[in-house]
């Protein structure tokens, strides 16, 4: 088959981008596959070009309601009508008319949540129809030690094993952004798949990686305003909570610098209408946290900024990835204090699961469920789990699902295909050693959480070419950039020694500040927040 003439009439590319083209093929020759390739290197033609000439439906499971309905808007016009989307989004009379296309034949494409493969109707239908490929979008999410780890994720092995008793075992391919070897090893044994891997060089050229030192939180500040005024464009701040999200907006806004933020406590509409109008360029600066992000795509990107440190190297790369992505030059700079170490240590400490909260799940469930097997609402199971000390906090949701995956990693439950919303889960009989492999997975956990967070201070603090540091992380090698990077450009400051860093300057004399009321009230306006 000519591929180059088939996407030219499909999809109206005269060539594929760098590594598209080996991926496609080893898809089309039936080969499990991994696709590795940096943000912005055109991820979703991997699948959408060959949906299109695959003999039954390709399924894409993807982890954001966002990012599927950005990928359906942005195909061609031959295409669209062959492609949809199931999720929660799509009311019963529309989901129904949907679920009968597929029946149909209707559609070539099916973007679908991972935890839309739990619901029973929707897994025999698919086993009805058969499918010739199964893609995991954002693969990373595969991986129990992973930055962005999703517990559906790991459902996707059980379906793959109910098509294949069906008769209809599809081909896999798995995509991301940024995977250890380590990591691909995992993807490959999660999915149950030996995949082939093709990995595309982590450098990208156009991206100019740097690193400002800052004495303090409000030095950081001021180095923000510096580099918002000096770097023209659309700009994504990244911080660490909602708090500091909203103060930073404000203060920006209050500095001549137009700002919205973006988190997970807005409303839906709220997240809506400002990621809107970000992404039509009338909102110039969003300070988020990393809930903006994933399913962003966004082209002109120029400035990338991290208010706080990102958790790992990975998240990191994931994260700066998400400048440039039109090839043009843009910036990625990370903004570090001496105390961003000890914060970023204990809010990982503070997220990371533990043990107590895994035990107030397994309660729930018993009180729940008993012995047996049934059914329970998310909400009501939170409610019970988290809600005796008050309300539960917005990431309790988070937290039960990682919770359920432990419980049933060490024997103690077994997740059941969903009925509709509700969790079906059967209470299993304790294993002696369930409580010792609970503690021994959290204790792992949390020795990992600790290597991840000195390999992205490594990079933060160490003195060598940072892409190459974040090549070699991910098992490539290169040679130092050269001028993309603020090590190679001879940038890299010099931390001022404690004791310049603390001195008080001169007090101004009366002929320097011959209007001591404007010197007041401007001293009042240059303070970081009201």
């Amino acid at each position: 088959m000519d591929l180059r003439a088939a996407l030219k009439a499909t999809f109206g590319h005269d060539d594929f981008r760098p590594y598209q083209e080996a991926i496609i093929e080893s898809v089309m020759e039936g080969r499990d596959t991994l696709g590795v390739l940096p943000t912005g290197a055109g991820k979703s033609l991997c699948y959408q070009f060959p949906a299109m000439l695959l003999p039954r439906p390709t399924l894409v499971v993807s982890p954001l309601i966002a990012l599927m309905k950005d990928q359906l808007d942005g195909l061609p016009p031959e295409v669209y009508p062959q492609a949809t989307l199931i999720n929660s989004s799509v009311d019963g009379e529309e989901l129904s008319r949907r679920l009968g296309g597929i029946e149909a034949g209707q559609y070539k494409l099916i973007y679908a949540a991972p935890e839309r493969l739990r619901q029973q109707g929707f897994l025999r239908l698919l086993q009805r129809v058969g499918l010739s490929l199964l893609v995991v979008d954002e693969a990373h999410c595969v991986s129990v030690w992973g930055h962005d780890f999703r517990p559906d994720y790991l459902f996707i092995r059980k379906a793959l094993d109910a098509l294949n008793e069906a008769g209809h075992a599809p081909n896999v391919l798995a995509l991301t952004a940024t995977a250890t070897p380590e990591m691909q090893l995992e993807i490959g044994a999660q999915l149950g798949r030996s995949l082939t891997a093709i990995n595309a060089p982590m450098f990208r050229p156009n991206l100019r990686l740097e690193v400002l030192r800052c004495q303090n939180a409000d030095d950081k500040m001021r180095r923000l305003v510096e580099v918002l005024r000096e770097t023209p464009g659309a700009a994504i701040v990244y911080a660490s909570s909602r708090d500091r999200c909203e103060r930073l907006a404000r203060f920006l806004n209050e500095r001549g610098l137009p700002a919205a933020h973006y988190h997970a406590g807005l409303d839906p509409d709220t997240r809506r209408e400002t990621q809107e109008r970000f992404m039509l360029g009338k909102t110039r600066v969003i300070v988020a946290t990393i809930a903006f992000g994933m399913g962003v795509d966004k082209a002109n990107v120029r400035l990338v900024a991290h208010f706080s440190v990102s958790e790992s190297l990975e998240a990191y790369t994931q994260e700066a990835g998400r400048a440039g992505r039109d090839g043009k030059p843009a910036r990625c700079v990370l903004l570090y204090a001496p105390s961003d170490k000890t914060s970023l240590s204990r809010w990982l400490r503070q997220g990371d699961i533990k043990l107590a909260t895994v035990r107030d799940v397994y309660r729930a469930l018993q009180a729940a469920l008993g012995k047996g097997e049934g059914t329970i609402s998310p909400g009501q199971l939170v409610a019970q789990a988290f809600g005796q000390n008050g309300e539960p906090d917005a990431d309790a949701g988070s937290q039960l699902r990682v919770a359920i995956s432990l419980l049933e990693r060490c024997g103690l439950v077994a997740r059941q295909p969903d009925a509709g919303r509700d969790l079906n889960i059967a209470m299993l009989r304790a294993p002696k050693e369930a409580r010792t492999d609970l503690e021994a997975i959290l204790e792992a956990r949390t020795r990992h959480a600790e290597t991840r967070l000195n390999e992205i201070v490594g990079y933060v603090e160490g003195g060598q070419c940072r892409h190459a540091t974040i090549a070699r992380h991910f098992g490539q090698d290169m040679p130092d950039c050269g001028d993309a990077c603020d090590v190679c450009l001879g940038l890299v400051q010099v931390q001022s020694a404690p004791a310049a860093a603390s001195a008080r300057p001169a007090m101004p004399t009366a002929e320097e500040v011959p209007d001591l009321g404007r010197a007041i009230l401007q001293t009042i306006q240059s303070l970081p927040f009201p």
